[in-house]
């Protein structure tokens, strides 16, 4: 997040069985620059608004480079997760949970469920509040959206 702006967005794919091999496919999103219809077309949808790092003026090096550089953290971020686990990252990630204490709707292949997220769970798993309870939720095409109020 960028001044209550969506700067970028991750999209993980895993597969695998529990406790056996496994393999995530992950996706990273950066608004390097955004067109204003772009931003219209977005908050009209009923999405985040979306921040930019050249609207911020904090752009510093070119698109490719800035690409370049990314890919090679995510690379060593991920050497890193193989070696140390979750529990590794799970203070960084708390620390910078923007999600954390908002009403949310997430979307699963078994349905809605509206609640409020309590942060993610010693093993990375979503925590929502909802009325029956806290879910835990790991599996399936899980998307965040803000709930209506």
């Amino acid at each position: 997040m960028l001044n209550d702006g969506k700067l970028a967005g991750i999209l993980l794919d895993v597969q695998g069985e529990a406790g056996g091999p496994m393999r995530a496919v992950a996706g990273v999103g950066l608004n390097y620059r955004l067109p204003a219809a772009a931003l219209g077309q977005v908050v009209a949808a009923g999405g985040v608004r979306p921040a930019s790092l050249h609207d911020a003026g904090s752009v510093r090096m070119s698109r490719n480079a800035m690409v370049a550089t990314l890919i090679a953290e995510l690379q060593q971020v991920m050497l890193d997760f193989a070696a140390r686990g979750f529990s590794h990252f799970a203070g960084a990630w708390r620390a910078a949970d923007y999600l954390r204490g908002k009403q949310v709707r997430v979307l699963t292949d078994a349905g809605e469920t509206d609640g409020r997220v309590r942060g993610i769970a010693a093993d990375g798993r979503l925590q929502v509040e909802t009325s029956a309870g806290i879910e835990h939720l790991a599996n399936g095409d899980v998307s965040i959206r803000s709930a209506a109020e």
